[in-house]
């Protein structure tokens, strides 16, 4: 018997990575990037709604769903994505920031859930939520409201922050070895953005990957590089390297790693999600020329940001 829908609400409005790329496409601008980087600085043209569903393990799971404010030209492309340790409205800036480029988002909030297995480092238990989500997903497009015909659900992508980053990549068999990562690949996913991985901070201790010699999709991480394990040999996951060390842009996302210390870096948070949106317009739209444009950021400036960004590939 399938556990029900609980509730739902409305709400309104580099190491391993080493081979730059703007050899390749050049460093020129591309209008896309610049278009959605302004969108992503404004405020997010987008609509909320939240969900609770029942999970396999009995808890209570939270769900807030992007969808763009305006109706989409073509069907939406689903993305799931997985939080750090905060609830889903503090990920409204991201979430809304891809949600209003034509995709339906799909945030899994993990306050409710019943992580037995250790700490959220270690825990497995996040990659089952999510896909216990994706299983469910009928039932929560039917809770949502949405016109079934509008959204695609061939395509589906993943998108996470610190430890949710480490999530959306182990659902495509890439992780930090503490276990089997590729047995959590999940076909259903083709893609995985992952914004600011909780950093390994002993980077030289950090085991090798486990039985993992490729990604099962495309992976693109945003964050510091030189804290990540390196990725399997010829993978192609892109990196884009960020000049920041706060995993939650001064308070922006996950408002529990936030200090009030920490500088507003609203600039280099619209980087990362204008280049994720690049990146799903790839993998999830069949756009060519977005990945084109996503590898040419390499070497780029931006205002306000203090250094030049960097594209690289594995």
């Amino acid at each position: 018997m399938c556990a029900p829908i609980l509730a739902c609400s409305n709400s309104a409005n580099a190491r391993g990575l080493s081979l730059g790329l703007s050899n390749l496409f050049g460093s020129s601008t591309n209008k896309n990037f610049e278009t959605s980087y302004r969108d992503c600085l404004g405020v997010p043209l987008a609509v909320y709604k939240n969900v609770q569903i029942q999970s396999f393990d009995g808890s209570h799971i939270d769900v807030r769903i992007a969808a763009p404010a305006e109706a989409p030209s073509a069907r939406m492309p689903i993305i799931a994505c997985c939080t750090d340790d905060a609830p889903g409205p503090d990920y409204d800036l991201m979430t809304g920031a891809i949600a209003q480029k034509g995709y339906l988002i799909l945030t899994l909030s993990y306050a409710n859930a019943k992580l037995s297995e250790g700490s959220m480092f270690t825990s497995t238990r996040r990659a089952q939520y999510l896909q216990f989500m994706l299983d469910r997903l009928p039932d929560i497009l039917n809770a949502y409201g949405v016109d079934k015909r509008m959204v695609d659900r061939e395509k589906i992508g993943v998108a996470g922050h610190g430890e949710g980053a480490w999530t959306a990549l182990e659902l495509i068999g890439y992780g930090r070895g503490l276990k089997n990562n590729s047995s959590f690949a999940d076909g259903r996913i083709s893609s995985s953005f992952a914004l600011m991985p909780t950093p390994i901070t002993n980077i030289s201790m950090a085991p090798s990957l486990i039985n993992t010699d490729r990604i099962y999709g495309q992976g693109f991480i945003a964050g510091d590089l030189t804290t990540l394990p390196p990725p399997p040999k010829g993978s192609g996951l892109l990196g884009l390297g960020l000049p920041t060390q706060s995993t939650a842009f001064g308070g922006l996302l996950g408002k529990k790693r936030g200090k009030n210390s920490e500088p507003n870096q609203r600039e280099i948070l619209a980087a990362a999600c204008a280049a994720g949106n690049l990146f799903f317009d790839w993998t999830l739209k069949g756009q060519k020329e977005a990945y084109e444009q996503l590898v040419a950021l390499d070497g780029k400036k931006l205002p306000n940001i203090p250094t030049s960004l960097t594209m690289v590939k594995a």
